[in-house]
């Protein structure tokens, strides 16, 4: 005769070996993440590994393409605190580097991330904003081995627990003075109608340590001199 609720799911207590083991071999795995993809980890391995991501007609998720040349990019990025990237849609180049800068702001503490586009937006699919709620996305859908991690969010808003920050902010010489960042994501600056103006207002982020990524689609103007070298 079966003994009383055999066959039941059992629920073990955190103090039973089993429950222990697997507590234990969890902080191993999260502790072996820390050390392949965290701050003294690789960007562009984690990129590689971790980052899912969303087309935004579709709404197809997938991982991101681990083509050579973002990894190529990626190095640049680290390399360099001034950098400006034409791009095709193709190419996924905004999300490598919203993944970059949520990486950086996730793992290297009190920094501060701006996402710029040529407008703020007043809804979470619109500008800047929705480059942070791209940010977001990242987040949600790092792999189980990751730390739990507790992150404040709103439109244009995305703070760690480390003290890190990622905003979302209009092109603009007023709002690029009004701080100092670790560092700048500037989207589309071919179609900003103050580009030089922000990118002026910005170098004190360069001067400070810290780094502006520029990327765009092509076209004639700012953005196009700044690729060339020819701003003068």
């Amino acid at each position: 005769m079966p003994e009383p609720g055999a066959g039941a799911t059992r629920v073990l207590g955190p103090d039973h070996p089993l429950a222990m083991r697997a507590a234990a071999r969890l902080l191993l795995e999260q502790r072996k993440t820390l050390e392949k993809y965290g701050r003294d980890g690789d960007p562009w391995a984690f990129v590689r590994d971790c980052v899912w991501t969303r087309d935004e007609v579709s709404g197809r998720v997938r991982r991101y393409p681990a083509h050579d040349y973002a990894e190529i990019l990626v190095r640049r990025w680290q390399e360099y605190p001034l950098l400006a990237i034409p791009k095709s849609r193709r190419m996924v180049v905004t999300w490598l580097f919203v993944a970059v800068n949520y990486w950086l702001a996730r793992f290297a503490s009190n920094s501060k991330v701006a996402f710029m586009a040529r407008k703020l937006g007043k809804t979470e699919t619109e500008g800047s904003a929705e480059l942070v709620r791209r940010a977001k996305f990242i987040h949600e859908h790092l792999p189980a081995t990751f730390p739990v991690c507790e992150v404040e969010y709103s439109i244009g808003f995305l703070r760690f627990p480390n003290g890190s920050e990622i905003v979302a902010l209009g092109e603009g010489e007023e709002q690029a003075r009004q701080h100092t960042f670790t560092s700048v994501l500037a989207d589309e600056v071919s179609f900003w109608e103050h580009a030089y103006e922000t990118w002026v207002a910005l170098r004190p982020t360069i001067e400070g340590g810290g780094r502006i990524t520029a990327v765009s689609s092509a076209g004639p103007g700012f953005f196009r001199d700044l690729c060339h070298d020819q701003l003068g």
